[in-house]
């Protein structure tokens, strides 16, 4: 990867936060992604950044509780989490994508 290219890095609660500067590497885009469930919303933020790189390790967690109470609604949503980065990621030419799922 070259020095200084675009990393989009996804965190829990579906924001992105800016990757980790070493070895020269710059801080990606410091916004908000939106839902990533919404399909529209994702393919807009990658149409508008352009990312070279992506990271996933975006997820909806609610520890054990939430888990045991809510199984469908939890699988579901990091289903199309996933599925919607993932798919837009083909579609706009990333170069690379890490999922740590």
């Amino acid at each position: 990867m070259p020095k200084y290219t675009r990393i989009d890095n996804t965190s829990p609660m579906g924001r992105s936060r800016p990757a980790k500067t070493r070895g020269g590497f710059t801080q990606p885009l410091m916004k908000k992604l939106g839902d990533l469930r919404n399909k529209i919303q994702v393919d807009a933020y990658f149409q508008q950044s352009e990312p070279e790189y992506v990271i996933i390790a975006a997820a909806k967690v609610g520890g054990i509780g939430a888990n045991s109470k809510y199984p469908a609604e939890f699988i579901y949503d990091n289903l199309m989490i996933q599925t919607n980065i993932i798919d837009a990621a083909y579609r706009y030419g990333v170069k690379k994508l890490l999922f740590l799922g």
